[in-house]
């Protein structure tokens, strides 16, 4: 607090200016600074700031090239604000909004503007999906649990499944990895009743080869289980890293 003694000139203020307030007071006029507030930041602001360091990481990793194609891009893209007034931002500006949704969604930075989609998956609904003990899933005959995966021998279809809350007419995301597999695994996605719960292609079995896949299914039914059959028409393999997010309803 500070006290101010007016002189022949000045003689009696009243009001605020700027971050202080001019009040009255048996010992006098008295200059008294508000104070500001300074209390906890909510969960969602902790969570922002924790990711302010690795997004302004993410822009001092890229290249001249690749910060000069967001700066042109984003000269040539309006953004809106909430009254609905386009403005136009950095290229460092929009970096930041852009991604800022891919991390808080645990995904990859993007580089490039013309890789934002603005669709990103729901929360994961499988659980356990690296296989890291036999937990959660069901192993019929001829499946079996190893270290980190499931192995099918391909002596007779059978399948792997789990609980998992299945809409209708919703668009998933099916991400999996094939491993140690001969000509190809496969493989059709449907409920314990033996019903087909999506649409063409993967309506019945589908070959998969080695390697990483990620495809969209869109349900047509609803189901209270994931189920993964293996047919013994194909070769034998095994499977690890599911992962099975809702995309859209």
């Amino acid at each position: 607090m500070a006290r101010i003694k007016f002189g022949a000139l000045v003689t009696s203020g009243s009001g605020s200016v700027g971050g202080h307030t001019i009040q009255n007071s048996k010992g006098g006029m008295q200059l008294r600074t508000k104070p500001s507030y300074k209390g906890r930041p909510s969960f969602a602001q902790s969570l922002i700031r924790s990711y302010n360091s690795k997004l302004q990481e993410g822009w001092r990793l890229l290249t001249d090239t690749q910060r000069k194609e967001w700066d042109t891009f984003a000269f040539s893209h309006s953004i809106s604000n909430q009254k609905g007034t386009d403005h136009f931002i950095s290229g460092h500006s929009l970096w930041l909004k852009y991604n800022f949704e891919y991390i808080s969604h645990n995904l990859p930075f993007i580089s490039s503007p013309f890789l934002y989609t603005g669709v990103f998956p729901g929360p994961e609904l499988i659980l356990n999906g690296s296989f890291v003990d036999e937990s959660i899933w069901k192993f019929t005959s001829n499946f079996f649990w190893g270290l980190n995966h499931a192995s099918f021998s391909a002596l007779a279809s059978s399948y792997i499944s789990q609980a998992v809350v299945i809409c209708n007419a919703c668009i998933f995301t099916l991400s999996f990895d094939i491993i140690g597999v001969g000509a190809s695994a496969l493989l059709y996605f449907r409920n314990d009743a033996f019903a087909s719960l999506f649409e063409p292609p993967y309506n019945t079995y589908f070959p998969f080869s080695e390697g990483s896949h990620s495809i969209q299914l869109t349900s047509k039914a609803t189901s209270t289980q994931f189920v993964a059959y293996a047919s013994a028409g194909g070769t034998p393999f095994d499977i690890t890293n599911i992962s099975f997010r809702l995309t859209s309803v």
